[in-house]
């Protein structure tokens, strides 16, 4: 697939590889305030040269700008582009498992039985979702993090690097789990006050 990324900073170019090992080809960056190298414009410039029945979408904005991040999906998938999921030959995704539209899931990740990976979700490089977890849409799992079996994580949440989430834990919407925190049933990860630096 013939396939834009919406962004052109940090997190769209590591995109950039992702969609290349995957075997897509990348036609260019969509970005509405920076320009240069494989940057082809605005969205309304792209949308008009690049239509959405011969190109696909992928979402290139990192977890700094959460709300954008779904926004510029919605707005994406209203128009009528396809966003793919991006599962790099080296991850591990159980037969079982659901990856939804958007999803991204990086090199030695781990998404295990029964496991839902939800629209806009990411996962790292080396984290691991056991058996029948759900991520939540637009939710980031950054490298080496563990989500134990039933855990269920809502929507817009980070977590940090090397966070463990025990058996059976639900963890609402909009938080933001440090890196290392280990989140069991009675603790309860910090709410995401301010917005974490952009990756």
């Amino acid at each position: 697939m013939r396939l834009l990324i919406y962004g052109s900073q940090i997190y769209a170019r590591l995109l950039c590889e992702q969609v290349r090992a995957v075997g897509h080809e990348l036609v260019g960056y969509i970005d509405d305030f920076n320009s240069g190298g494989q940057v082809l414009g605005s969205y309304e410039r792209v949308r008009q040269e690049y239509p959405p029945d011969s190109y696909g979408l992928v979402i290139g904005i990192g977890y700094k700008y959460f709300d954008e991040r779904w926004a510029i999906y919605q707005r994406a998938t209203g128009d009528g582009y396809v966003c793919p999921s991006l599962v790099h030959p080296e991850a591990y995704v159980a037969t079982t498992a659901t990856l939804l539209p958007g999803s991204v899931v990086m090199a030695r990740a781990i998404i295990d039985h029964r496991v839902t990976a939800g629209e806009l979700s990411v996962i790292w490089p080396g984290a691991n979702v056991s058996h029948d977890s759900v991520v939540g849409r637009n939710t980031f799992v950054s490298p080496g993090a563990v989500l134990c079996g039933r855990v269920e994580v809502g929507h817009s949440v980070f977590v940090g690097a090397g966070a463990i989430i025990a058996d059976n834990v639900r963890v609402g919407s909009n938080r933001f789990i440090r890196a290392g925190e280990v989140v069991g049933p009675k603790s309860q990860p910090s709410v995401r006050v301010t917005r974490p630096s952009g990756k």
